[in-house]
């Protein structure tokens, strides 16, 4: 200081107070996070001169370690024997001169294993619609992956959803794939009531212990139509939304997902409304179980496009039946609007055509479908 400026200076009081939460607590206790290995995370401590944490492994076994004080909240413990249980308190302190402690949390315990995860389900998707048998029952084929360890098998059960509209009877576990390989699995929830929506849920089961459920939510068992022709059939008709959320319209000839049927229906090339949601309607009305629409319709075509070998039917009809098991849906709707003059033909060729298209379709689902 070169002159006669005067200086004040404040000194801060020390600081003596602890962070907090004071005692700790665990945001996530300890769990195995491999077969040698227990991972947990700290719930974050709050001081204004900064925070670190120290993790203390209390139960002495072989290969149990503490952290040390360390910035992060989360701590893995590595090189554990498995099968052995461990336990851990947390603590933290501030970064000021005193280093103020917290009192250390409840001690927390996990045992070192494969750990239990939930798995993924790929297969059905949201809103999906299986046929019902004449037992008014369905099977719901399941699909999904697992990430972590040896499932000894796999579960799965239906669980009818909350909301006045939902109807059903909701299932036990049952086991849908027994030998799990690969991180892959697959089977069938069978004996399914009637109904929906419901919420298919899955789980592993390793070692005994059975992991948290993967959840998929609205899938319905009910009455599913395939509809083809053209005219209103193909989107050309007054609009008419549905009425009840459990109908729903599959999005493409091959691939099974679903979407609630509003106007203008998947697949069909019109881009208006379409007398399938009004059917729907009242089917739903007269039936109270899911109804799903499959709308293969395309404007202007004749009956002629449709017979096999007709690209119509080589690229909707016959991919579409074929993509469904033996009985997987309820009949096909064949509608033909007034753009199809039987004046240019006789009416006897035209059935002619739809004879065939019919025959064809049975032959290439292997079953006996029945068209209306």
């Amino acid at each position: 200081v070169g002159d006669d400026t005067a200086i004040t200076i404040t000194v801060a009081p020390p600081d003596n107070t602890a962070p907090t939460p004071s005692p700790m607590t665990f945001a996530a206790p300890p769990y195995a996070s491999s077969e040698t290995s227990i991972a947990m995370e700290a719930t974050p401590a709050s001081d204004d001169a900064g925070v670190e944490y120290f993790f203390d492994e209390t139960s002495g076994n072989p290969g149990g370690d503490d952290s040390g004080w360390q910035g992060s909240p989360t701590y893995e413990d590595t090189g554990l024997t498995t099968g052995l249980q461990y336990t851990y308190t947390v603590t933290a302190r501030d970064l000021s001169s005193n280093q103020n402690e917290t009192t250390a949390s409840d001690p927390a315990s996990a045992t070192a294993q494969t750990p239990i995860v939930p798995p993924i389900i790929t297969a059905p998707t949201s809103r999906h619609i299986v046929q019902r048998a004449a037992t008014n029952v369905g099977a719901i084929e399941i699909e999904g992956t697992y990430s972590v360890g040896v499932p000894e098998r796999i579960e799965a059960r239906a669980v009818v959803m909350a909301g006045s509209g939902n109807n059903g009877t909701t299932t036990a576990w049952q086991t849908i794939d027994a030998a799990p390989s690969g991180n892959n699995f697959s089977g069938t929830l069978t004996s399914v009531p009637a109904g929906g929506w419901y919420q298919l849920e899955v789980r592993t089961v390793i070692s005994g212990t059975p992991s948290t459920a993967a959840v998929m939510e609205k899938v319905g068992v009910g009455d599913i139509y395939i509809t083809a022709g053209q005219s209103n059939s193909a989107n050309f008709a007054a609009n008419e939304a549905p009425q009840d959320d459990r109908i729903s319209a599959r999005t493409s000839t091959t691939d099974s997902t679903w979407t609630l049927a509003t106007a203008p229906l998947p697949i069909s090339n019109g881009g208006g409304g379409s007398p399938w949601t009004w059917l729907a309607n009242k089917l739903i009305a007269a039936e109270d179980v899911p109804i799903g629409i499959v709308s293969l319709g395309v404007g202007g075509t004749r009956a002629s496009s449709w017979t096999p070998g007709g690209g119509n039917y080589t690229s909707r009809i016959k991919p579409t039946v074929q993509s469904f098991p033996v009985n997987g849906f309820k009949a096909a709707l064949w509608h033909q609007g007034e753009s199809y003059s039987l004046s240019a033909i006789t009416a006897t060729v035209h059935s002619g055509y739809l004879h065939a298209m019919v025959s064809q379709s049975r032959i290439d689902a292997g079953w006996t479908i029945p068209w209306y």
